[in-house]
């Protein structure tokens, strides 16, 4: 009986000591949230194979796939989850926008209307961004509705943007204006007007990805300039740079979790060049700036899936990531598959030898 009760008081020692244990590096912890995923519908562009590719979520199976002839800049899902618009870089017919059905990949027709596209499908309004203005479009059409214009220099224009649904926010830079300075523009989508600006230090050079913390009205960007690349942390209330932080190359991208709390950013590094970043996968509390968890680029198994990292977008039942490679990846990149609860990279999709998953886009699963 002794020697039973002996038994039991080592195991009750030891499952204290693990679970206390359990912190920020801890891969499964025991209170991880084991409920159902949820169903989204991921959309892949791969360059090296010219085909864009349809993918059921949680199963990351293939469902569909196209092959293209042209050279893609980006896609993106309208709010219903109907169509994907394909950026089309050509130079002998022109900048376009390729129209496909979601349900099977059909081709649906060509828009003159070149540019980023970004959708608020709960307040029903797109934004479409031609790099020299903002339009107001109507998700179901497409037609632009009002317009957002910044009089900048012929030489000048817009860059990158960032589109909060919830405080209906839209940020958006411009490049690198003559006196090395950029500019980054907040707009009102409910009035449709710019409400406020800032103008970076002239020795931050060129911005590139940005997003927006509703939670803590903090603004996230990456610059790049003769000295090196940053990734920084501005608060917008108090019109101050809270956090700047060296990276490898703006190549990456920034996501912030759902509920605010988190920031997650790749640093994308240069696949040309043979410049590989230190840690691939930064996760940020979004309340002390400061680096949580790093997350490593080798998969359950242990295999190395890669480092070069671009998009990174989050399931909306924040459970989940998928990651894309970057322009400057040279090629090689699989569509990664993190699971947010545990930290962690799981597997890769990769039906092709030579992978290469230039941009992603989620959406709903279509009718």
């Amino acid at each position: 009986m002794c020697k039973k009760i002996s038994v039991i008081i080592l195991v009750s020692v030891f499952m204290i000591f693990f679970i206390l244990s359990c912190d920020k590096d801890c891969p499964t912890c025991p209170n991880d949230d084991t409920g159902p995923l949820g169903n989204y519908r991921l959309y892949v562009y791969d360059a090296y194979n010219q085909c864009i590719m349809s993918i059921d979520t949680p199963a990351d199976t293939i469902v569909d796939s196209v092959r293209i002839d042209y050279y893609g800049v980006d896609i993106f899902i309208t709010p219903d989850g109907k169509r994907l618009l394909a950026m089309r870089y050509d130079y002998d017919n022109g900048h376009k926008m390729e129209v496909f059905n979601t349900s099977d990949l059909s081709h649906i027709g060509t828009l003159e209307q070149y540019g980023c596209y970004h959708f608020d499908g709960a307040d029903n309004y797109g934004i479409l961004n031609n790099f020299t203005k903002i339009y107001f479009i109507n998700p179901s059409d497409l037609i632009p509705l009002d317009s957002v214009d910044f009089n900048l220099p012929p030489e000048e224009n817009l860059r990158d943007g960032y589109l909060d649904t919830i405080s209906n926010q839209y940020f958006v830079t411009t490049s690198i204006l003559a006196d090395t300075t950029c500019i980054i523009y907040q707009i009102d989508c409910n009035s449709r007007t710019v409400i406020d600006s800032i103008k970076s230090s002239r020795y931050w050079g060129s911005i590139g990805p940005l997003a927006y913390n509703w939670l803590t009205n903090d603004l996230y960007f990456m610059t790049i300039f003769y000295d090196g690349a940053y990734f920084r942390q501005y608060d917008l209330a108090g019109d101050s740079l809270i956090n700047s932080m060296s990276i490898s190359h703006i190549t990456g991208s920034i996501s912030v979790s759902f509920d605010g709390k988190k920031v997650y950013m790749t640093d994308g590094g240069d696949g040309f060049h043979g410049l590989l970043p230190l840690h691939p996968i930064w996760v940020f509390d979004a309340f002390t700036h400061q680096p949580a968890y790093w997350i490593t680029p080798w998969d359950t198994s242990g295999r190395w899936v890669g480092d070069l990292f671009g998009q990174i977008i989050l399931t909306p039942d924040n459970r989940r990531a998928y990651l894309a490679g970057n322009p400057n990846s040279a090629g090689g990149t699989a569509v990664t598959v993190m699971d947010l609860r545990q930290n962690r990279i799981l597997k890769v999709i990769e039906p092709f030898d030579v992978p290469d998953a230039f941009r992603i886009a989620l959406g709903p699963v279509p009718d």
